[in-house]
């Protein structure tokens, strides 16, 4: 079962390892004797060789299983005689327990019948046309009583179980006190009991109420609309006793147990085979008179008390095919039919046992063409000789009050000189009870069970159900390659696609499979333990299949086959996501928002990184192999292990480097130094390595000096945006499976400083997982799991995405190597390792949930990786040797990448322009329809910069960097903005369009002010815009202050407020004239004593003294302003711009004309 084993080997060695236990076969090993291989002696035996015990296994009988019985007579035909039917919500160790085995079920029918005296009186249970097919009881009144008491009992029954009354109240004594009618009595519940426990009416009647009431409330039986569907084990009990017995070393078929004696050097049996041998404890699961048959006189008067309290009946089994047996109207025919005779009650109750015919077509999935099998359990009279298949005695428990008391004493006989006692007798006398037995005996004897009961309930809110619905809805038309199947909670199943035929079969290794989009069709069984399991998947698709799998709510077979049946289908899956309606559509656009609240700005990137990789060594210490490599190896050979993969891996990539001696090589992203120590080993070169991951960083060091490296590589804490003092300084680039965490809008940048870094002729290797083309523009506006819950701000770029991108550099594509399947199997081997540590991972203090994530990580990319839906590419870029003319760069990258705003909160800003555009335009048309017209005027002069400066600066404009150049065409933008405003208040003043602000307030309005405040809107749209589009470095400040201006100049236009006192603030943009002129001619290399006289000039006399004026006007005008609010709102404006001018003086002061920069930001304030 794939990675179902390995987590079970895992849990076997940490069992050994803390228990203490040696391995079986050394010396002082402990001996463990189990006597009986009926559910409780095979558990037992399981679990206690688990724990590392020396286990032998005695069976008196021919075959081992006890009532775990499976009758193979008729060739293709097995039939369980014995135990057969259970259910998720009551066997919770019983269903772990297959599980652990690796065994299969399947749904089966509990249904009901009685017929009375030949069939004169009959009903059944499936419907109403099963309880009435004796027409004449919808005119009885007291059968229709008896469906009366029937609801009556199931409401009122479980009141007993808190009320001390009840306490020592037996069946009988309770119907008489509730004045129950004996139709109910004889024709409902007593055929009921029988049909459960195999006993007369006269013992049913004798049963505490209670301990009967506690039973059918656990098992659902007094629910008439929610009950769990039972289920029968998939290929008979016969596979689980098979299971067991082939694991064990040593398992005894035809040897009874003759005696036991207790001794201070442990327990001797002697058996029938005539041994005498001698073990550390004993266990037996054997019936009770069986158990005090061996002890013999060495029983204690407890132990005789304890196992007598628990007497066994014995009854007649038939398996056969005469129908005789049968209610005689086939309509009302049912799993479990009980045939009673009303003459045996008449004076009392019945001490015979009851006639139970079970119908095995209806309980167990018979192959086709088998005809009606039966197994009858003390029939009235033998079945036809020549319909008979099989005849045998099995004995059951008898429970009273006696019993009871044993077993409430049973934990005080616990071994007592070694000797253990379990059985189903210690419970209810079913197969859960057998286990629960077991279970408790082992952890007496100090061993540990490798599972946890996860019991679930049929109950499924409204709610769910609609969630249940839609999930189904969606995944019956999405699976159409492979299956999968659901077990329900109830017990249920849904399946989807077409299951394998024959069931299941192992797979054969990787390297023999076939894999990516070729590979076979996947199937997969999983256990659903909670229906939210279905509400997350309805709101949150693929994060919600992964956080429901986190907190414990569902469980496959093998979790990568899960995943996989899902990757295989996953076109038709993102197709059918519709049917998951609008709670799905809210839920994605909210994870999608928090995708982008992650940036990975320099420190958003820094925190992304912390939150992954500084989990601490010691956890990556736990899958890692000895070279630290957190990224796919390479196989060679099926043969080679994690290490050796690696090992491909590195050597690989120092070959497509062409390392030298005499090369620097610079590693963005060095993790762990496994590669930076293996090149500078291997060809002597001098490695720079950049790393934001603390932990990682402190390792690297310690790594370094421990192998005397220090001369040959160096190791920088520092942000791959932080080196602008390194540029040109490398021969070769490495970035191993770092690219993943740069970001969409952090691509050109992130390739241009690659660019920058390497000298010319510089050769570039990157190992990046990427995702397909053709799905990546809605890749980018979405998330998903991994970037939720393991790479917060995580990214994989697209292969094509890539080259576009490059084609604006100097470097070209030399080299494509995709290893993705090579992935595949290395996160398997990640996988396993974590599975057989997490003992050591739960030590260091991380929870189940935190455990059960990284698996569902794990999974979740192999099954990427192996079904083709992502990529490992290992990429070559050279560098050219010369400098390329600027005009072959441009021609190279004709082809744009379209970009997702840089970040969520970039987005969110741009929206608030576009509500407010879209509310005012509407409202106020008649002033805002100019501020869009200037919005679309700045971004095509925008976009012609970007056309037009490499041809008309060829030589200047190719020397600049990513950032330089995003500066340029800002630069041409803010001074075309300037200009016109400084025009415009120029006109206006000259004209004496602002005289009437003297008279007649701030509520003036003119052409030039509107104009004026229409450029504000434009230009500050454009440059959101460029942020967003261009993929420009725009600070969450720098967003904020081009929101705000543009929505001061937003209301100012369209309710026309303070329209001249804001247009004459715009007196400041003759000094950003000169500003936006310093920073083309700077960057062009340029330096001119003219403009920078300007610049001093308007800086005085326009910026600092100008709106020194204009505030203490504001301060006189405060009579003419509408209301107090205005006023206060524009005098703080004003205050804050005279701070800001001073401190734009004295940056400038310091920093000279490098200063201009600084002085562009801090004007936009």
């Amino acid at each position: 079962l794939g990675s179902k084993s390995v987590e079970m080997v895992g849990k076997t060695s940490r069992l050994l390892a803390s228990n203490g236990v040696r391995p079986p076969g050394t010396p002082g090993v402990r001996k463990v004797a189990v006597v009986g291989s009926g559910i409780s002696g095979l558990s037992a035996a399981y679990l206690l060789e688990t724990n590392g015990m020396q286990v032998t296994l005695f069976e008196s009988e021919a075959t081992f299983g006890g009532h775990t019985l499976t009758d193979e007579t008729i060739k293709g035909v097995p039939v369980d005689l014995g135990f057969q039917v259970f259910n998720r919500t009551t066997y919770g160790h019983f269903e772990q327990f297959l599980e652990a085995l690796g065994v299969d079920s399947e749904e089966s029918d509990m249904s009901f019948s009685l017929s009375v005296d030949g069939g004169k009186l009959e009903w059944g249970s499936h419907d109403l046309s099963s309880i009435f097919a004796q027409k004449k009881n919808l005119f009885s009144p007291s059968f229709l009583g008896m469906i009366s008491e029937v609801l009556r009992f199931g409401k009122e029954a479980p009141k007993v179980l808190d009320d001390e009354e009840y306490k020592d109240m037996d069946l009988e004594g309770y119907l008489k006190k509730h004045s129950f009618s004996r139709t109910f009595t004889f024709n409902y519940l007593l055929p009921m009991c029988a049909a459960v426990w195999s006993v007369s009416n006269k013992q049913c009647l004798k049963f505490p109420i209670q301990v009967l009431v506690r039973f059918w409330v656990n098992h659902h039986l007094l629910d008439i609309l929610v009950r769990p569907k039972w289920r029968v084990v998939k290929g008979r009990s016969r596979t689980y006793v098979e299971a067991v017995v082939s694991g064990l070393r040593d398992a005894r078929a035809k040897t009874a147990v003759v005696s036991a004696e207790r001794g201070p050097q442990g327990v001797m049996l002697r058996t029938s085979d005539g041994r005498v041998e001698r073990f550390n404890d004993v266990v037996f699961a054997t019936h009770t008179d069986v158990t005090l048959k061996a002890l013999g006189g060495g029983a204690t008067r407890a132990e005789r008390e304890v196992l007598e309290g628990v007497p066994y009946a014995l009854n007649d089994v038939y398996l056969h095919r005469d129908p005789a047996l049968m209610p005689k109207d086939r309509r009302v025919w049912a799993s479990w039919n009980c045939l009673d005779f009303s003459h045996l009650n008449k004076d009392s109750p019945s001490d015979k046992a009851v006639c139970v015919s079970y119908w095995v077509n209806s309980l167990q999935r018979l192959p086709e063409g088998t005809g009606d099998m039966f197994v009858t359990l003390n029939p009235p009279q033998a079945p036809d000789a020549a319909l008979t298949v099989r005849r045998l005695q099995l004995s059951h428990p008898m429970f009273g009050y006696e019993s009871r008391e044993a077993q409430r004493r049973l934990p005080e006989i616990q071994g007592q000189g070694g000797v253990w006692f379990c059985g189903a007798w210690c419970g209810y006398g079913f197969h859960e009870d057998g286990i629960k037995a077991a279970v408790s005996v082992v952890e007496a004897m100090g061993g540990s069970v490798p599972w946890r009961p996860r019991p679930t309930s049929p109950n499924v809110s409204w709610s769910h159900w609609l969630y249940m619905r839609a999930v189904k809805a969606m995944a019956s038309k999405s699976v159409t390659k492979g299956s999968m199947r659901l077990i329900l909670p109830s017990g249920h199943e849904m399946t989807f696609g077409v299951p394998r035929e024959g069931g299941a079969v192992k797979l054969p290794p990787w390297h023999k499979r076939k894999r990516g989009p070729d590979a076979e069709p996947l199937h997969t069984r999983v256990r659903v333990h909670d229906t939210n399991f279905f509400s997350r998947i309805a709101n949150d698709t693929d994060i919600g299949l992964g956080e429901s799998y986190m907190y414990g709510e569902y469980d496959p077979d093998d979790l990568t086959e899960f995943v996989g049946v899902l990757t295989q289908n996953i076109a038709a899956v993102n197709a059918a996501q519709s049917e998951l309606g609008i709670a799905n559509w809210v839920g994605t656009k909210l994870q999608t928002l928090a995708h982008f609240a992650r940036a990975n700005t320099i420190e958003g990137s820094r925190k992304n990184i912390n939150e992954h990789y500084d989990l601490g060594n010691d956890m990556y210490r736990l899958f890692l192999d000895d070279t630290w490599m957190y990224s796919s190896g390479v196989f060679n050979s099926p043969t080679d292990t994690l290490y050796q993969s690696q090992l491909n891996k590195l050597d690989l990539i120092i070959q497509k480097c062409e390392l030298k001696p005499t090369d620097r090589l610079l590693e963005i992203g060095c993790g762990w130094g496994g590669f930076a120590v293996r090149a500078a080993k291997a060809s002597g070169c001098h490695v720079t390595g950049i790393t934001i991951s603390e932990e990682q960083y402190k390792f690297c060091q310690e790594r370094i000096k421990r192998e005397g490296l220090q001369d040959r590589v160096t190791v920088l804490f520092c942000d791959y945006r932080c080196m602008d003092h390194m540029k040109h300084s490398f021969d070769k680039l490495v970035s191993i499976e770092m690219i993943e965490a740069v970001g969409h809008e952090n691509l050109g940048e992130y390739f241009a400083i690659i660019d920058n870094m390497l000298k010319p002729g510089g050769k570039a290797v990157i190992q990046a997982i990427t995702y397909k083309d053709e799905h990546y523009q809605s890749y980018c506006n979405c998330s998903d799991f991994i970037r939720r819950h393991i790479f917060p701000g995580g990214h994989l770029p697209s292969m094509q995405c890539m080259q576009e991108i490059c084609a604006n550099t100097s470097l070209c594509l030399y080299h494509v190597q995709d290893i993705g399947l090579d992935y595949a199997t290395t996160l398997k081997m990640w996988h396993d390792k974590w599975i057989a540590a997490e003992a050591d991972i739960k030590a260091l203090g991380h929870d189940d949930v935190f455990f059960r994530k990284w698996r569902f990580y794990f999974s979740y990319c192999e099954a990427g990786f192996e079904q083709g839906f992502i990529h490992n590419y290992q990429i070559v870029w050279s560098k050219s040797p010369i400098e390329l003319p600027r005009s072959v760069i441009a021609a190279r990258g004709n082809s744009s990448v379209s970009s997702t705003p840089s970040t969520g909160f970039t987005g969110g800003m741009l929206m608030v322009w576009c509500f407010l555009s879209g509310t005012a335009a509407g409202k106020y048309l008649e002033h805002m329809w100019i501020a869009p017209l200037f919005a679309v005027l700045f971004v095509l002069l925008r976009n012609f910069s970007l056309s037009l400066t490499p041809s008309l600066f060829p030589s200047a404009f190719s020397a600049l960097d990513f950032e330089a150049r995003t500066l340029w065409h800002s630069s041409i933008v803010g001074l075309a903005f300037s200009l016109s405003t400084t025009f415009l208040l120029s006109l206006g003043l000259s004209k004496g369009s602002f005289d009437s602000l003297f008279t007649s307030g701030p509520g003036v309005e003119n052409w030039q002010c509107n104009t004026m405040l229409g450029l504000c809107c434009g230009y500050c749209v454009c440059a959101l815009w460029d942020g967003v589009t261009h993929s420009r470095a725009l600070t969450r400040r720098e967003v904020t202050r081009n929101t705000i201006a543009l929505c001061v100049a937003t209301v100012c236009l369209a309710k026309q407020v303070l329209v001249p006192y804001v247009c004459l603030a715009f007196v400041a943009e003759a000094h950003s004239v000169a500003l936006h002129m310093q920073d083309l001619l700077l960057l062009m290399g340029l330096r001119s004593r003219l403009v920078a006289g300007l610049h001093w000039a308007t800086l005085l006399i326009a910026r600092i003294i100008g709106h020194a004026v204009l505030t203490h006007k504001v301060f006189t005008d405060r009579a003419l302003f509408p209301s107090e609010a205005l006023f206060y709102v524009a005098l703080v404006g004003m205050v804050s711009l005279n701070i800001l001018n001073f401190r734009m003086a004295a940056d400038l002061y310091v920093l000279g004309a490098p200063g201009a920069r600084v002085a562009r930001v801090v004007k936009q304030d």
